[in-house]
């Protein structure tokens, strides 16, 4: 599928990438001084304009309407999880595609619901191809790939972003407090009077899951508790690893006597490996999970876990992205660039004291 290549337009092949190597900044700081962003150096505007002006750079037409917003239309990427994935998964998107359309219905917004999977560069030029093609006028995506932010950035495209892996990355962005949340987690299983816990971490290179090993590491130092190794196991945040993650915790001796996964995904897998084994669950094991995904009450046992509310979240991010793409509108109430709700501990029946120790 072709690109969209910024230039300006009468075959001189200039780009954004151009501009930026000239005023010796990023793309994205060229991208916020061409969309008359706040929170730039005066120095620093001055030189990326000098070289715009010298290079006598213009984003093409179509990037051009996609960042003045030229009408009433957003688009929601979210993740499609794969089949190995699971139900959990598809759980987690669809809480946060209700909240952007109920978000999007309260300030008379139409709405293009774009599923992704692959998270690959083609795709990302794949999707702002689409929003021009359709006259997109901006776009809130849900857990942003790099590939993504770096498409989006180049051609000027006004966005906002749920769970990205950087929360001051020069666009709006909402996310929950995974580093505090883990940590009260960790310090409720600790109060239950578990000693050795594990931990089944989320997927690699994301920063959701970087912090929550990060809270679990700091509630356990606080406590004085030693972390082996061993006890933690790597995850993707899809259900198989949480089994295969489950098992390889539960096979050790002396065994863990809870575990805390990343996810609610991962944590009913731990649950699934703990009863393959004829573990019950809590009286052999704790198992705790995060998200508080729709359904995990019904689990057996109920899930423990923490709440991250993610309707709210997608509406604070169409709410962060109108307001930029319309600022004169008094029925859009003005947002910070970054938004972090608190999370919630919410303790069902997967947690217990830890079983005595054999005398």
């Amino acid at each position: 599928m072709a690109t969209h290549r910024l230039s300006s337009g009468r075959g001189s092949g200039v780009t954004i990438q151009d501009v930026a190597d000239l005023a010796q900044v990023s793309i994205k700081t060229v991208s916020r001084v061409l969309n008359h962003e706040p929170g730039v150096a005066a120095k620093t505007r001055e030189a990326v304009q000098a070289a715009a002006q010298t290079l006598r750079y213009q984003p093409n037409p179509a990037a051009r309407n996609l960042s003045s917003a030229v009408g009433n239309n957003i688009g929601f990427a979210f993740p499609v999880p794969s089949r190995r994935e699971g139900k959990g998964e598809l759980a987690y998107s669809m809480a946060l595609q209700l909240g952007a359309l109920l978000a999007c219905g309260r300030l008379d917004l139409g709405v293009l619901l774009q599923p992704r999977q692959r998270k690959d560069a083609a795709e990302a030029a794949e999707l702002v191809e689409l929003m021009q093609g359709r006259r997109i006028s901006g776009l809130v995506v849900a857990d942003p790939d790099a590939h993504l932010i770096q498409r989006l950035q180049a051609q000027g495209v006004m966005f906002s972003a749920i769970n990205a892996n950087e929360l001051e990355g020069g666009y709006p962005v909402v996310a929950v407090d995974d580093r505090p949340a883990a940590e009260r987690m960790t310090a409720m299983l600790i109060a239950h009077g578990h000693r050795r816990i594990g931990f089944v971490q989320g997927r690699d290179g994301t920063r959701v899951a970087a912090d929550r090993l990060a809270g679990f590491r700091a509630a356990m130092a606080t406590a004085g508790l030693p972390v082996d190794p061993a006890w933690i196991a790597q995850g993707d945040f899809s259900f198989d690893a949480g089994l295969q993650a489950g098992l390889a915790l539960l096979r050790q001796a002396p065994r863990v006597s809870a575990i805390f996964a990343a996810n609610d995904t991962m944590a009913m897998g731990v649950v699934h490996a703990a009863h393959s084994m004829g573990l019950n669950v809590p009286g052999d094991l704790s198992a705790v999970g995060f998200d508080d995904l729709d359904g995990v009450e019904l689990f057996w046992p109920p899930l423990t876990t923490i709440h991250q509310p993610l309707g709210s979240m997608a509406e604070m991010a169409v709410e962060q992205l109108a307001a930029r793409m319309f600022p004169h509108r008094r029925d859009i109430p003005a947002r910070p660039a970054l938004h972090v709700f608190a999370c919630e501990l919410v303790e069902r029946a997967s947690v217990a004291a830890p079983p005595r120790e054999p005398p």
